[in-house]
């Protein structure tokens, strides 16, 4: 695998510009590769803790009523994804202070859409968050960066053509330099549930 204590990481992350979508986890940008662990008693069990290379609890994901939401090592909320439909998963955030200009009644802003292909699954970041699912317009759009899972969903890779961003084996999660890792994370379980059957 990928993650074997004594190779590298082959990932190239974001390059010079950053992949980012998640407001509020700024500080989970990577600077550098990182390795995270996804620490979870069973395969889509309803807590899973998000460890770093160190073994340190960066964030956590909690499932409930049909909605997976990471949050911070403080509690705080960051994102969560809720399906649209059968092929598409939206990550999204409820509607916070800092957000000017968005009414009040509507609460979901969009920040990426996923949707699943036969053997891919395309990943569309907007750069302003979409004020509820049905604003959503990814139909002239190329995807942001597509993800090549195994059958199971168990394993991954997020690719932006030939560059590797991160990769998912293992429960271990490698992440290149500028990459928005509580977005990687919420992708990563979105897509295990769009591609696995069990």
């Amino acid at each position: 695998t990928p993650f074997d204590d004594n190779r590298d990481i082959q990932v190239t992350g974001g390059g010079k510009l950053a992949v980012k979508a998640v407001p509020g986890a700024e500080n989970l940008i990577s600077t550098q590769h990182r390795q995270l662990t996804f620490d979870r008693k069973k395969f889509l069990s309803s807590k899973v803790n998000i460890k770093d290379e160190h073994g340190r609890e960066i964030m956590m994901i909690k499932s409930a009523n049909q909605r997976k939401t990471v949050f911070d090592d403080k509690g705080n909320e960051l994102c969560y994804f809720r399906r649209d439909t059968a092929v598409k998963f939206h990550v999204c955030i409820d509607r916070r202070n800092n957000f000017v200009g968005f009414p009040e009644q509507n609460l979901k802003l969009v920040l990426a859409t996923l949707k699943r292909k036969r053997k891919t699954a395309e990943v569309y970041i907007h750069e302003e968050p979409v004020n509820g699912f049905s604003k959503v317009n990814i139909k002239e759009r190329t995807p942001d960066f597509e993800i090549a899972p195994n059958v199971a969903g168990t394993e991954m890779s997020f690719m932006k053509g030939t560059t590797k961003l991160g990769e998912f084996a293992g429960e271990k999660l490698a992440v290149g330099p500028n990459m928005d890792m509580a977005l990687l994370t919420i992708i990563t379980e979105a897509v295990r549930e769009l591609f696995y059957d069990g």
